[in-house]
């Protein structure tokens, strides 16, 4: 009697199942931004893309050819919050006069159906007084505005790879002995401080994203706690999705999601959506890690460099793997020329 009553509910379980399945090509709402699939593009930095105070021309197509070709949402290389003649060709967002250009490039990827988010951050070294800790949040609050006015999605923090704010939260450099180290919490407040500034200064509608390690690949590098103490502060301080990323993703050759697990476990924790970013290079891992986890989003970078036209073939069907090796060189990259992959190397 009850044996067709359990078989109609295990067959309700299973379509509901089906129907859940992620996808990495779902398109997603996050936010009031409308995103046509999961994939974010990770941030490569833009070198010889800065003259004179311009963006060149060079910039625009790398744009233009991104969102051309099925990518949902760019994150921008890092741009910098004030002058550094030591970085002259990286762009920067310190100045309204660059308002201009930067929404001749926002109106270009809405126009191909694309999504653009600008990663800000500064350089620098942790050794700073705190006039100067205060004056960056500042300079990073107006960075923000200006991202914004120029038509921006939104803005990603720079807290990885470690430029100044992932120093800020990892022990292997961060030594200071006042309220902005010695702890987890402390190591991580120049962050929150920088979060609650940007809130201030837009609201809390304005979509912004945290990138942060969650390794050094060197043990004493930031710890799992520490990593997880610093999301916990920046989910409470704000933050809208946490982008997981780390240090060990350069020696990792085969196709995989290098922080599934730390993702697996962020997305467990928080209400926010995650975003991992690191070795995906075949959109069958993509949705294996998708479908594993509470992760949304997955972000690709050097399969993207390798072969801007890799997710259309992936949604197309062509169920082909990225060329790109992970050989690295496009990491030995010179501030004075563009970044490319070695196999299309001009």
């Amino acid at each position: 009697m009850f044996k067709p009553i359990i078989l109609s509910f295990l067959l309700i379980v299973q379509i509901y199942s089906i129907a859940q399945k992620k996808d990495l090509f779902d398109e997603t709402q996050f936010k009031y931004l409308k995103l046509r699939n999961r994939v974010f593009r990770a941030p490569v930095i833009d070198c010889e893309s800065w003259v004179n105070g311009r963006l060149t021309d060079a910039f625009y197509r790398r744009y233009q050819e991104l969102s051309k070709n099925e990518v949902g949402t760019i994150i921008t290389g890092q741009m910098l919050i004030s002058d550094d003649k030591e970085y002259e060709n990286m762009v920067r967002i310190n100045k309204d006069q660059y308002i201009e250009d930067f929404k001749k490039l926002t109106d270009l990827v809405h126009k191909n159906g694309a999504n653009i988010i600008a990663q800000i951050g500064p350089f620098g070294k942790t050794d700073i007084t705190k006039d100067k800790i205060h004056e960056l949040e500042n300079l990073f609050a107006d960075a923000v505005v200006r991202a914004q006015k120029a038509g921006f999605d939104g803005i990603e923090i720079c807290a990885n790879h470690h430029v100044l704010l992932s120093q800020f939260l990892s022990p292997l450099f961060n030594h200071r002995e006042d309220e902005y180290g010695g702890n987890d919490e402390n190591r991580a407040r120049f962050v929150i401080e920088i979060i609650e500034k940007i809130r201030e200064k837009v609201g809390k509608d304005y979509i912004v994203i945290l990138k942060i390690n969650s390794e050094d690949n060197d043990p004493n590098g930031i710890t799992p706690n520490g990593f997880l103490t610093a999301c916990k502060l920046a989910e409470k301080a704000g933050i809208d999705m946490i982008d997981v990323t780390g240090m060990r993703w350069k020696e990792v050759k085969e196709s995989k999601v290098v922080y599934f697990d730390e993702g697996k476990s962020l997305a467990e924790t928080l209400k926010i959506p995650i975003l991992v970013t690191g070795g995906v290079k075949d959109v069958n891992v993509a949705n294996e890690a998708l479908n594993k986890s509470n992760i949304q989003y997955i972000g690709i970078s050097r399969a993207l460099l390798s072969e801007p036209d890799i997710l259309v073939k992936w949604k197309n069907c062509e169920n082909k793997k990225s060329q790109c090796v992970r050989c690295m060189k496009c990491y030995d990259f010179d501030f004075n020329k563009e970044v490319q992959c070695i196999i299309n190397k001009n």
